[in-house]
């Protein structure tokens, strides 16, 4: 950490320089991290393999920069089958490692299919720590090996009609949120560069809480796919926050796109105050009309 401020994962270079006069000189030089020395920090957007042993936690410690809003996102996945989803779980705790009985939350609420954990959380306004950290806790009676990628991200606040031009990476998400007005539908609309974006990343959409790629309300299948565009219509009313997350496969190269939402108002008819109204509608039985 620099100056109050959490540092980003990658590699960091630090210079000393000698004026032309200086003598030769012996040096000691150090470094720390603020965080508990004995977990190691999470590297975002990587996949980090790891072993837990049975009935025990691993903890993974994540520099969040203080007054930041972000969304933390992490998969844990396992391959032997007496280790699946259920029997490992997920807590986050701002400033100590967490434990069963103490955490900000878990990873229950987004308990998914065999071999696969997800724990999804809004960190808003960060003003506790500059450090969060990450619990694994094994239920099962063997060690567990697994792989855990971790992801931080500021959800970019979209308007209607705006188109926004933006990049992703290999396994990585991107995510948005729009606030939808009331009684009206909406078209959200992907556009992959053909020349860098073969693949288009696969989205996912869900009201009032983020997406992952098991929990979701529309998903891939959702869309409809003409060359290298997406669309998805939802249909109105539809009033409230809605989000939007984009996953590039592990495989999938560095991809150029854009995304905009289109909102489509409900027609309704205005009645005008004292002014007589003529309208028609069909009846159940044969052609009958009824005037109004």
């Amino acid at each position: 950490m620099v100056n109050g401020t959490a540092l980003r994962e990658g590699l960091w270079l630090v210079g000393l320089y000698a004026e032309p006069a200086t003598s030769v000189c012996a040096y000691t030089i150090a470094s720390s991290l603020d965080g508990d020395p004995g977990i190691p920090v999470l590297g975002y957007g990587i996949r980090t393999p790891g072993s837990v042993a049975a009935g025990t936690f691993d903890y993974f410690a994540l520099p969040i920069s203080q007054g930041a809003d972000n969304l933390f996102l992490a998969q844990v996945l396992t391959t032997q089958p007496e280790c699946d989803g259920h029997v490992i779980s997920l807590y986050l705790q701002s400033g100590t490692p967490p434990t069963i009985d103490s955490h900000i939350t878990d990873g229950v609420e987004t308990d998914l299919q065999q071999g696969e954990r997800n724990l999804i959380y809004s960190i808003e306004n960060n003003q506790v720590e500059p450090y969060w950290y990450l619990g694994i806790m094994n239920n099962a009676t063997t060690s567990c090996a697994y792989t855990v990628i971790g992801y931080l991200e500021s959800p970019f606040e979209m308007t209607v009609d705006d188109t926004v031009d933006d990049t992703i990476s290999a396994d990585h998400w991107n995510f948005y949120f729009i606030d939808i007005s009331y009684n009206t539908s909406f078209n959200l609309f992907i556009s992959g560069d053909p020349d860098n974006c073969p693949n288009l990343p696969s989205a996912y959409v869900r009201k009032g809480n983020f997406p992952t790629d098991n929990t979701f309300d529309y998903g891939p299948s959702a869309f409809q796919q003409v060359g290298n565009d997406l669309t998805l219509t939802i249909p109105g009313s539809n009033m409230g926050r809605w989000y939007f997350g984009l996953y590039a496969e592990a495989s999938a190269p560095r991809c150029s796109y854009v995304i905009v939402v289109n909102q489509i108002p409900i027609e309704e008819d205005v009645l005008d105050y004292g002014v007589p109204q003529t309208d028609s509608v069909a009846l159940n039985r044969g052609s009958t009309t009824s005037s109004r």
